[in-house]
């Protein structure tokens, strides 16, 4: 499931259309102008943090950088809930369809088997009462046989 994630992460990850040039690089010296091009990045590859404001402006751009690349590393390996909620309701989804599926067949199995059952007994049921049937007519056509080979003796 992870790797899953993983894949789907890469896949989809923002890609830069843009280098950043010498000339840009003059702009990049200044702390203020690295703080927003680091939020835009983290933005851009969709990391949830807190832009840290430092009480004192004595505090080194280089401690700024490193909290937020801490954060970035920190967030990166959390998964959203709502992506869990997601995943989640679709296996429930999965699962309640595989359910529902084993229960029709199972009840078309049980149906079957019972109609098979019944439809055996009442086929045998049937035969019986055809040959009963038959050997009553037989035994009839023999009676009166009988009956007429007595009459025919006693004439």
């Amino acid at each position: 499931l992870i790797v899953h994630i993983e894949a789907i992460r890469i896949r989809h990850r923002p890609k830069r259309r843009y280098r950043c040039l010498d000339n840009k690089t003059k702009r990049l010296n200044n702390s203020d102008e690295r703080h927003k091009r680091i939020h835009s990045t983290l933005v851009e590859f969709g990391q949830i943090h807190q832009l840290l404001t430092s009480a004192d402006d004595h505090e080194k751009p280089q401690q700024d950088i490193n909290s937020l690349v801490k954060n970035m590393v920190n967030e990166k390996s959390k998964i959203t809930t709502q992506i869990v909620h997601t995943l989640v309701n679709q296996q429930q989804d999965t699962l309640r369809e595989i359910i529902e599926d084993f229960e029709e067949k199972e009840k078309a199995r049980l149906e079957e088997a019972l109609l098979s059952e019944n439809g055996q007994q009442q086929l045998a049921i049937r035969t019986f009462k055809i040959q009963l049937k038959k050997q009553i007519e037989r035994k009839n056509l023999l009676q009166t046989q009988i009956e007429q080979i007595k009459i025919q003796k006693e004439e």
